[in-house]
């Protein structure tokens, strides 16, 4: 497999089953040094563009469930007022 739904599987990718956080930043670091693009991070479909900060999963989650809550908020004053 050489790609998958967000980004073109890698060298920085294939080592993050095995290294740490912090050896993966120091590889990518000297990568970027000596321009080895196979590590450089290669996003494809229509999301490109639309992240903008390195969030867990859990910090996502949680954006998600504020925000539907205040959908479910807006919808139930719209309903309210009916």
């Amino acid at each position: 497999m050489t790609h998958n739904g967000r980004a073109i599987i890698n060298a920085t990718l294939n080592d993050s089953r095995s290294l740490t956080r912090a050896e993966l930043q120091q590889k990518y670091d000297v990568a970027v040094k000596e321009g080895d693009y196979a590590r450089l991070v290669i996003y494809a479909g229509t999301g490109i563009g639309l992240v903008t900060k390195e969030q867990s999963v859990a910090e996502i989650l949680d954006e998600v469930e504020t925000q539907f809550a205040q959908q479910v908020r807006l919808v139930n004053q719209k309903l309210n007022s009916l």
